[in-house]
C-alpha cells in the first residue's frame, strides 16, 4: 500500500506540475530540472536506505518514508514559488527512495521464498494501477479541474485546495 500511495502522487504531479510551473514564468527547462530533481534525490539515498534497512529492518524506514512523502505532498499544495518546487520535488525523491528500498525489502523478507516472486508481482501490479490512477487524476486537475476550481470555489478558498493550481 505504501508503495501505490508513493505511485499515486507521483503520477498525479506529472501531468500538474509543468502547468503549475510554468503558471509562475518558469522554462520548459525549469521544468524539466524540477523533474530531474526527483530522479537524483532517489538516486543518492537509495545505496544510503538499503545499509539502514538492512540494519533496522524495513518498517521504520517505510514509516519516515510515507511521512517524507506527506510532508511534499503539503510542501507541494502550499509551495511559496519555485525554490518551493524544487525543496518539495527533491523531498519527494528523497521519500520515495526510502520507501521503495523499505517496501520491497518488507515484501521479501515478510514472504516464503515460493511465494516471493509472487507477492513482488502483486506489488508490482498494484503500483502501476496506482500510478495510472494518479496520472488520470493530474490530467483531469491540470486541465478540467483547474476550471471547475475556478468556476465553483471562491476566491479566497482557492490557496487552501491544494497545488495552488486555482489560484
Amino acid at each position: 500500500m505504501a508503495l501505490a500511495t508513493d505511485m499515486f502522487v507521483y503520477g498525479l504531479a506529472v501531468p500538474v506540475l509543468p502547468v503549475y510551473a510554468l503558471s509562475l514564468g518558469t522554462s520548459p527547462a525549469t521544468v524539466g530540472a524540477l523533474f530531474a530533481v526527483y530522479a537524483g534525490a532517489l538516486m543518492l539515498v537509495t545505496p544510503l536506505v538499503g545499509i539502514w534497512v538492512d540494519r533496522s529492518g524495513p518498517r521504520g524506514p517505510l514509516l519516515v518514508g510515507m511521512i517524507g512523502l506527506a510532508a511534499a505532498t503539503l510542501l507541494f499544495a502550499f509551495a511559496p514559488g519555485l525554490a518551493g518546487l524544487f525543496l518539495a520535488r527533491a523531498l519527494q525523491g528523497l521519500s520515495a527512495g526510502v520507501s521503495w528500498t523499505a517496501g520491497l525489502a518488507l515484501i521479501a523478507t515478510t514472504h516464503s521464498l515460493e511465494q516471493r516472486g509472487k507477492a513482488m508481482g502483486t506489488g508490482s501490479r498494484v503500483r502501476r494501477s496506482a500510478c495510472c490512477s494518479g496520472l488520470r487524476s493530474g490530467a483531469f486537475c491540470s486541465t478540467a479541474g483547474v476550471c471547475a476550481c475556478r468556476f465553483w470555489w471562491p476566491r479566497r478558498w482557492r490557496p487552501w485546495m491544494g497545488w495552488r493550481a486555482c489560484c
